[in-house]
């Protein structure tokens, strides 16, 4: 994902904004990092492992299968099979991609981490489930992560036998399975997605399938991954293969491949397109619109790079823009997501390409806001 960073200072007196101006030293310019995979700049990712469930064992080693992969592709994860690694929003928004790796069972966290979570999705963080996350909130206490993740296993029974031999075919043309054999035999715990509480959201893309797996009317040909796009920019990815603990230590086997091409399809660039979309520029000029007063809504209107809404990277899904607003005297802080605003005017104009990109905002008091 491709980021700009933008610091301002506004005052606000009374109930008006008296003055706008750069934050001087302490700003930092508006800029173009280009995040991906084996980019030059370097990311993070959080890798979470909690099971209140099944607890398939394999958080040491799928760690350090994504740790081996972050050496190779310039990124670094955070492992925790703690949900107080979702306590602060600030820290979450550091993250490229939050993976959740065999996780299990309902009730993980609290409304706070909850909250967090679905904030996070919505300033176009990104999601990769494996195997087992769509074994958590099966109970559909939380919708939300239902529908990110984008199904749920069903029960009694939940798969065909752990070594089942099964066949499965690529669907489609995605970066996840440019990778891998197709067809796919591949020894695996295959999820029922059916009956007893299981479903499959129909917003998902299916990027694999297996083939027949029995008599039952469960076991006919059905998604083992798949993929959904989100109107923030987030994306979200899952599979459910990876039961097993040699899935994760074999370092050349296909299932390897698969995560590493999901998840830097989840960052949202790659070593490959670093320089395919936009002109990467952007002088950073800001323009201040709006009425100045409290509780109403500013917008900040700056120049970025020029691009095109159908560019690769694109603007809507491989670029986030995130303004960091602190009130100086309490200390209060919001995060407010961006977006591309083609030239400025594309509700009249229907322009599909410019420099422009827009951030709202409307202060809830007066005061300094940096």
């Amino acid at each position: 994902m491709r980021y700009f960073t933008f610091l301002t200072a506004v005052a606000v007196c009374g109930a008006l904004f008296a003055s706008l101006a750069p934050a001087g030293d302490s700003g930092v310019p508006l800029t173009e990092q280009s995040i991906g995979c084996g980019g030059a700049t370097a990311f993070q990712i959080l890798h979470f492992t909690k099971t209140n469930g099944f607890d398939h064992q394999t958080r040491e080693v799928s760690a350090q299968l994504f740790s081996e992969i972050g050496q190779a592709e310039n990124f670094t994860i955070v492992d925790s099979e703690s949900a107080s690694v979702f306590d602060d929003l600030t820290s979450l928004l550091g993250y490229e991609v939050i993976v959740f790796s065999n996780t299990s069972g309902n009730n993980l966290f609290d409304a706070n981490q909850r909250a967090n979570i679905e904030a996070y999705i919505a300033a176009g963080g990104s999601f990769l489930g494996l195997h087992a996350a769509t074994d958590t909130y099966r109970n559909q206490s939380w919708p939300f992560y239902n529908q990110l993740v984008g199904g749920i296993v069903q029960s009694s029974p939940n798969h065909t036998s752990q070594n089942y031999v099964g066949t499965m075919d690529v669907i489609g043309s995605h970066p996840s399975t440019a990778n891998v054999p197709n067809p796919w035999q591949k020894e695996e715990e295959y999820y029922y997605w059916e009956l007893n509480g299981g479903q499959l959201s129909p917003d998902i893309n299916e990027t694999l399938r297996v083939r027949s797996t029995g008599d039952e009317s469960y076991d006919a040909p059905r998604p083992m991954a798949w993929y959904q796009e989100f109107s923030s920019g987030a994306r979200s990815y899952y599979t459910a293969l990876g039961h097993k603990t040699s899935n994760y230590t074999d370092p050349d086997n296909d299932f390897r491949q698969l995560l590493r091409d999901a998840l830097c399809w989840c960052v949202g660039a790659s070593a490959t397109d670093e320089d395919g979309g936009g002109d990467g520029g952007g002088t950073g000029e800001v323009e201040i619109t709006g009425e100045l007063r409290a509780w109403h809504r500013v917008a900040l209107n700056f120049t970025g790079p020029n691009t095109h809404e159908t560019a690769t990277p694109n603007p809507f899904s491989d670029y986030r823009l995130e303004v960091a607003f602190t009130h100086a005297g309490d200390g209060t802080s919001y995060t407010v997501p961006g977006f591309f605003a083609a030239d400025g005017m594309a509700a009249e104009s229907s322009a599909d390409a410019g420099d422009q990109w827009r951030v709202y905002f409307a202060p809830d008091r007066p005061g300094d806001w940096n």
